[in-house]
């Protein structure tokens, strides 16, 4: 499997966690179209590790080689840039691509934050795989709408509890997530 972008290791040993992208990669005829949801949390996620300067690595399911003509788009707002990392890989878990496993493995130390559509088979096949490594992993998940429909903080949460369909220590809401690194950027800014 190829990479077309690498950046040097060093990007993937900073501080700050790794936030890896499914689905900002949409094949022509292959992908159903995301839903508001999942294209609003793919897009906020990948603005804010820019605009943190997170190291981004993008998930892009390929089909076996002679099967590539059809081709894909990336979503405007989540093309990959030089710094970031694109790992090419058949349908199904990213540890397919070597170079995945190595990163994951042995140069990012901190935390690992997969985004994507809710129900990506290549996100869950990736966070299936990673049991056993004791590597701190959440998968950032959109909220659901009827949190959108309440402004108490407390009712949200109750919602968010009682409809997703999730494991509490390992999914985090997008909201969650944005607003715990918007204040750790708030006190950098002081």
């Amino acid at each position: 499997m190829s990479i077309i972008i690498r950046p040097s290791q060093g990007v993937f040993q900073r501080t700050m966690p790794l936030v890896v992208v499914f689905g900002a990669w949409r094949s022509v005829d292959g992908d159903t179209p995301l839903d508001a949801a999942d294209h609003d949390t793919i897009t906020r996620c990948v603005s804010v590790a820019r605009r943190l300067q997170m190291p981004l690595a993008f998930s892009r399911a390929m089909k076996p080689e002679r099967d590539r003509r059809a081709g894909g788009v990336w979503l405007p707002e989540c093309r990959p840039r030089v710094t970031d990392r694109v790992f090419d890989h058949p349908r199904g878990s990213c540890f397919e691509n070597r170079d995945f496993e190595h990163v994951f493995r042995s140069i990012t130390q901190r935390d690992i934050y997969l985004v994507g559509p809710r129900f990506d088979s290549s996100l869950r096949a990736t966070l299936r795989d990673t049991r056993g490594h004791e590597r701190p992993v959440k998968v950032v998940i959109a909220a659901h709408p009827l949190q959108n429909c309440s402004t108490a903080p407390e009712f949200r949460a109750a919602i968010f509890r009682a409809t997703a369909v999730s494991d509490a220590d390992r999914d985090i809401c997008v909201e969650d997530w944005e607003r715990s690194f918007c204040s750790v950027e708030h006190l950098m800014a002081q």
